[in-house]
């Protein structure tokens, strides 16, 4: 029995030795080696290279002119009920730092419960995203639990301390704990965007002429052009959790017949070819929905749900549609989207009010080459006589596969150039 035992091990030995050769051993069939001409940059050095060519391509002489839009007729205003959202807005943009949150209500943004420092709290490190988001989640439980019980218990106000006392005389003196019933439900944080703010003025220089005579083009109202400012803080490697990607914050659903999207190019994360397909959707929401507003709100939640809007409120005024629409989909982000872009443009305005005399970006001067035909990068960049390394940062739609010489780009796609570029014998 013992020898059969030692048997069974060996043999059992044997077959997990075979398996593993298997596995860790190269394959025995030939593999055809694939020429790489050059990697593509990670994204934390193509952000470099690319703010270093934005300096490097324009003239010292030339001033940088402000990213502003030209004055004009005033398309995008709010009523009077609506002020108090923009007003919040323009808090949390111009006085309100990333490190900091506002505790307010959901559904009067205007009532503010407290501004907290997140850095003050236990465990924190100011530098880590994670860290950040996790202690302005505690501070938002803390005060749920304060307005749950100064709105439902029985307790001696002369015994409350420290935020629950400035709490109960703040309620006190806006209408008592009737005012504020239900609030505990409602509260929300919300963290400051100054910083972000600023840094998004600053690059935005990158891109917004070109981007103004995109709008202009099509006859669309040039303040458009600060969207990204909401969207992105003009970051073109921006990504949110819902799949939107680039500047423009596109998904696929909204740029599916306007963009190419594959596993060897993604249009979205160009700067300028994804601005072209973002002026489109805008035109597009205003032909559907006749009203810039509701246009606006679209381009954070669809067309369809501002149809669906519409029908439910029988109004195409943003103001009904905020107050009156009821959708489980229809929440703080969108209610609240162009009551935002709104403070956006009145901040960007005047900016230097706020942030005094910023640094702008100058313009990253290119020239856009289209393919008349699919072909791959390298036959490109031969044919155009570049250097692959000098336009990698310039194209970061490019994944990694279109660095590879098996891939091919497809017809139609716009290669970025260097504006100094000289076309080759």
């Amino acid at each position: 029995m013992k020898r059969s035992r030692i048997l069974r091990l060996v043999a059992w030995c044997a077959a997990a030795a075979a398996f593993a050769l298997v596995l860790l051993s190269p394959a025995s069939f030939p593999i055809e080696e694939k020429k790489v001409a050059w990697t593509r940059p990670d994204s934390a050095k193509q952000a470099d290279e690319l703010s270093r060519l934005a300096k490097e391509f324009q003239p010292v002489s030339e001033p940088v002119p402000r990213p502003v839009p030209e004055g004009g007729e005033e398309l995008f205003q709010v009523s009077d009920a609506l002020r108090p959202r923009v007003d919040f807005w323009k808090r949390v943009y111009t006085r309100i730092y990333s490190f900091q949150a506002l505790v307010h209500d959901s559904r009067k943004p205007g009532r503010i419960f407290g501004v907290v420092d997140l850095r003050d709290e236990p465990g924190v490190d100011p530098e880590e995203f994670e860290s950040v988001r996790r202690a302005a989640i505690q501070v938002l439980k803390r005060y749920r639990e304060h307005l749950r019980f100064l709105t439902y218990s029985r307790f001696d106000p002369d015994k409350l301390k420290g935020e629950r006392r400035r709490l109960y005389h703040l309620m006190r003196a806006a209408g008592g704990r009737e005012a504020y019933k239900g609030s505990y439900e409602t509260v929300r944080i919300q963290r400051g965007l100054r910083d972000r703010l600023r840094d998004s003025i600053i690059r935005s220089g990158r891109y917004f002429r070109r981007y103004s005579d995109i709008f202009k083009s099509r006859n669309l109202p040039e303040e458009l052009v600060l969207l990204p400012h909401l969207e992105s803080s003009f970051v073109y490697e921006a990504r949110s959790y819902a799949g939107a990607v680039g500047i423009w914050q596109l998904t696929r659903a909204a740029c599916y017949r306007l963009l190419h999207v594959s596993s060897v190019v993604d249009e979205r994360l160009d700067p300028w070819t994804s601005a072209e397909a973002a002026a489109e959707v805008l035109s597009y929401n205003y032909r559907r929905l006749r009203s810039w507003p509701l246009a606006i709100t679209a381009y954070n939640q669809g067309v369809n749900a501002m149809l669906r809007a519409i029908r439910y409120t029988g109004s195409r005024d943003v103001e009904a549609v905020i107050d009156r629409y009821r959708s489980r989909n229809f929440g703080f982000a969108g209610r609240n989207f162009y009551c935002a872009f709104v403070a956006t443009i009145e901040v960007i305005r005047d900016y230097e009010t706020y942030f005094g005399n910023l640094p702008i970006e100058p313009e990253l001067e290119i020239k856009r080459h289209r393919l008349e035909k699919s072909a791959s990068l390298q036959a490109v960049c031969d044919d155009l006589g570049v250097d692959p390394r000098q336009i990698a940062p310039l194209n970061p739609a490019l994944r990694s596969p279109a660095f590879g010489s098996s891939y091919r780009l497809p017809q139609g796609v716009h290669i970025n150039l260097p504006a100094t570029t000289e076309p080759a014998d």
